[in-house]
């Protein structure tokens, strides 16, 4: 035998027994030959950059890593931690701003689809539909994108509830429109308005409610036995507001954004005036 006939020895590895498995509280069971579980990566740990970890490496009672390449879970972690925190804090901060504007909760519209309606009919043929005539005479009709309620009257009128603007009024009124003319009515879409917008919003100071109903006998009325609120009526802009003692105010009776917000203008240096002292 030359030596071109004699094998070179080859590097041996120690596995375990073929068909015997090692159990590793990391990977569960796991065969001679596992795949190196990937290191998933978000958002948050973008911000450290690692190596990735070769596809395969024999697991022998352990996960085996290359030399210095060990998984700092633990800083990791701290700095995910941190960014949280900072997020939650900036987004309760933000939040905080954002509530002292006030924001419409609910918009009410009207409008006629032209024609006289079979309430049996559309009671029988619509969905998420309610009718008690003895009760009410009107067919109640829901939606769920935009959530919108509308009240159905025999003689075509529609009054539509529940938008949070109005656009999406407007948008759930054709619907609540088109809903009607797919039953076989010449439904049309006629004199569509907006007849009130109620909104709120929190001034993040508590108030002297009983000082203010005091100081303006004419424009405002409370009663705490009957209801917690304050009312004050603003003639200008002919709406009324809900004042609390915690701060928060209820905007009534509007017929525009900006109406709402000509409102808030002209309540927040009164409400300046009677703003409890904190010790």
């Amino acid at each position: 035998m030359g030596d071109k006939d004699i094998p070179v020895p080859q590097q041996q590895i120690t596995l375990p027994l073929r068909g015997f498995g090692t159990y590793n509280p990391a990977l569960g069971f796991c065969s001679p030959y596992t795949v190196q579980p990937e290191q998933n990566t978000n958002s948050l740990s973008i911000m450290q950059t690692r190596p990735q970890q070769q596809a395969w490496v024999p697991c022998n009672g352990g996960v085996q890593f290359d030399a210095g390449q060990t998984p700092q879970l633990d800083n990791s972690m701290a700095i995910k931690t941190s960014v949280a925190r900072s997020l939650t804090t900036q987004t309760s901060l933000g939040s905080e701003k954002l509530s002292v504007g006030p924001h419409l909760s609910n918009v009410v519209s009207t409008f006629n689809i032209g024609c006289k309606l079979d309430l049996n009919n559309i009671a029988r043929r619509g969905r998420n539909v309610v009718y008690n005539p003895k009760r009410f005479n009107a067919v109640s009709m829901k939606m769920r994108k935009p959530r919108t309620s509308a009240l159905i009257f025999e003689s075509g009128k529609i009054v539509c509830a529940g938008a949070q603007n109005e656009i999406e009024s407007r948008n759930a009124a054709r619907k609540y429109g088109r809903l009607i003319q797919k039953m076989g009515y010449p439904a049309k879409f006629q004199g569509f308005k907006i007849q009130n917008m109620v909104a709120s919003c929190n001034v993040n100071f508590t108030i002297h409610v009983e000082d203010l109903a005091r100081d303006y006998p004419q424009e405002c009325c409370y009663e705490p036995e009957l209801f917690p609120g304050l009312k004050f009526r603003l003639s200008e802009q002919k709406l009324t507001l809900l004042i609390f003692i915690s701060g928060k105010v209820v905007f009534v009776g509007a017929k525009s954004k900006d109406q709402v917000n000509k409102a808030f203008q002209a309540i927040c240096p009164i409400l300046q005036r009677f703003k409890k002292k904190t010790h």
